[in-house]
């Protein structure tokens, strides 16, 4: 359909211009009422698609937040367990380091306490009498005691002097 054809229904193309144009208002007019619920329904409709594309992106969002909080937490906890455990290879050289020489000073320890015990042993060994003790002992016997009761009472005590002290 040309536009000489849809004017060509009156014999003035003017006329059947004005026609149309009053038709299609009226048509349009009489429509008002349907454009008006069908554009409110397809607005209503991408109303609705925006709020669930934005529950959507929310909820993504959140995922998202979540995730990079745990992500976020184990590099954290990788960051310090190889922290730590360079920390115990430190610590653990160096008690290698300090107890390395343990055996040496063990047995430096016990060679010390073997000549203890032995010095020990040998101070409990009771000397021989010397020789003026043999003398003195010898002449106080020959003394008699029967005489004197002061030089028998002095006599006791030094045999209970020295049998204490062979004791």
């Amino acid at each position: 359909m040309t536009t000489e054809t849809l004017l060509a229904f009156t014999p003035y193309p003017a006329i059947s211009a004005l026609l149309l144009i009053v038709l299609a208002v009226a048509v349009l007019y009489l429509a008002r009422g349907s454009a008006h619920k069908i554009i409110t329904t397809l607005f209503d409709a991408l109303n609705e698609l925006a709020t669930m594309s934005a529950g959507a992106v929310q909820a993504a969002e959140k995922r998202l937040s979540e995730r990079n909080a745990e992500v976020l937490l184990a590099a954290g906890r990788e960051a310090k367990e190889r922290v730590i455990e360079r920390e115990f290879d430190r610590i653990g050289a160096s008690v290698k380091r300090d107890l390395g020489a343990y055996p040496a000073l063990q047995r430096t320890l016990s060679e010390a306490i073997k000549r203890i015990d032995e010095d020990h042993a040998n101070a409990a060994d009771v000397p021989p009498d010397p020789p003026a003790w043999v003398k003195v002992v010898d002449a106080m016997s020959k003394i008699d005691a029967r005489k004197d009761p002061s030089v028998s009472e002095v006599l006791g005590d030094i045999h209970e002097s020295i049998v204490k002290a062979q004791a």
